[in-house]
Formats: structure tokens, sequence, C-alpha cells
């Protein structure tokens, strides 16, 4: 990949423009019997250029994320969404959900581990990989009198999230919709924790069920944690209204 002047571009009579519509998913063969879903670049309605296996799994890509404060919300937004509902984020949930299985077996626990268990396998399963899981609108950012607008899915929360889903049907599908339920909650309520940390309380009702998301808000590190995601009910709305801030 190189970097043209826009001398060079007149030069050459290239035609500057967005690319996102060319970015296909495609259905690659990987043996006789089996395919996996990648990206492909459509360059005609005939012809698309498909990413090299491995592609969409590499440890850039999951390590790798672009600032969003510095893109326009929108686009942030439709990048959380993408991250959030895409194979990349099954892969890895999958993974880290199936090493969390062999974690208990190896400690012999069926049922949910205890506080000092699960910091057992939190510690030997957590790689400091985080996912994009959505967006303050510029609205709530400024209500909040947050710096950031990004907010993270850390994989140790998705440890934490293994565990106390256990049993819910919590399965990697209702991520993809964390990124709306942030950006544009129809409740969102704020408790003020200590000079360093403040909780966020996202509401949303999706296909007429209800999610609840809390996000730490970490002043000194100017940072934005998902610390949980469910499905709740109108009584824990309606605890949490009566008990903190009310944002909007």
């Amino acid at each position: 990949m190189i970097a043209l002047a826009e001398r060079d571009i007149e030069r050459r009579n290239l035609v500057v423009g967005e690319s996102q519509e060319r970015l296909i998913e495609y259905n690659r063969k990987i043996n006789a019997t089996q395919t996996e879903k990648t990206t492909a670049f459509k360059v005609s309605d005939d012809k698309w250029v498909v990413t090299d296996r491995g592609f969409d799994y590499n440890v850039g890509h999951t390590t790798y994320k672009p600032n969003l404060d510095h893109y326009p919300e929108s686009l942030a937004h439709q990048f959380a969404k993408r991250e959030m509902g895409g194979e990349g984020f099954k892969f890895d949930f999958k993974q880290l959900e199936d090493e969390f299985k062999q974690a208990k077996q190896r400690l012999n626990l069926n049922a949910k581990l205890t506080s000092d268990d699960l910091t057992t396998v939190r510690n030997q399963l957590r790689r400091e990989y985080k996912f994009t899981a959505g967006v303050l609108n510029a609205a709530d950012k400024t209500t909040l009198m947050s710096e950031t607008a990004t907010v993270w899915l850390s994989d140790d929360t998705l440890i934490k999230q293994f565990n106390s889903r256990e049993g819910q049907n919590f399965d990697y599908q209702e991520y993809q919709f964390l990124p709306d339920v942030i950006y544009s909650a129809d409740n969102l309520y704020s408790l003020e924790v200590s000079e360093r940390l403040t909780k966020l309380y996202f509401f949303k009702r999706i296909n007429e069920r209800l999610y609840m998301s809390v996000v730490k808000h970490l002043k000194d590190s100017n940072e934005l944690f998902a610390e949980s995601f469910r499905s709740t009910n109108d009584k824990e709305l309606k605890r949490v209204k009566n008990k903190y801030q009310q944002m909007r």
C-alpha cells in the first residue's frame, strides 16, 4: 500500500471515492464439504478479489483498533456495529468460550465459578484483547462530560460474562445489538462511584426484548469499558430509575 499526493492522483487521472460498498462477505471454500465467510473486494460485477486465509483472524486484526474518536460519529457507530456483528468477533468469542469451558473442566467444576475460581480462570485465559463495543453519541458524550466516545469490551469482561450468563442462552449473536444499546439508548442513568469512576446504565428495547449494558467511565485514563451486557426486564429498569441519576 502506498500514499499518493494530490498531484499524483491528477497525473494518473485517478478517481478518489469511498470503497466501503465494495467490501462484501464471501463464502470461501475450505475443502470439499466446508466453507468459511471472509471479506472480498468487488472490482466489478463479475470480478472480485478474495483475502487470503487467516486475514480475518490474524493477530494484528485482533489487537489493532482505530481511534474512533477521530472519525465522524455515524461512521464510528457503523464500525462498532460491523465489529460486534462480524465473523472476527464470532471467532474470538467462540474460541474464548471453548477455552473457558476447558478451564472449568480442569477444575472439575460444573456450576458457576466462585469469585476465587473465576479469578484463577481469568488470569489463565485473558490476553488483553479488546473489541469496539460501541460509541457514545455526541449529545451523551457532552452530557456525561466524557473526553472519549469509544466504549471497549475486553476479553476479561467476556470471560466474566461466560460465567454470569451461563444457562441464559446469551450467545455471541446478542452482541450485535450492543453498539445500538450504547449509541441510541432509550434510557440512560449514571452513578458517581468516586471521583475517578462513574458507572453508566444503558437500556434499549430491540425486537421486543429489553437490553441493559453497564459501562465504566475511568476518568483518570479517559476510557470507557463495557462491564456487563444482558437482557433484562421492566422491573430492573424501574429499580435503576429510582436509584440512579437519569441522564436521558
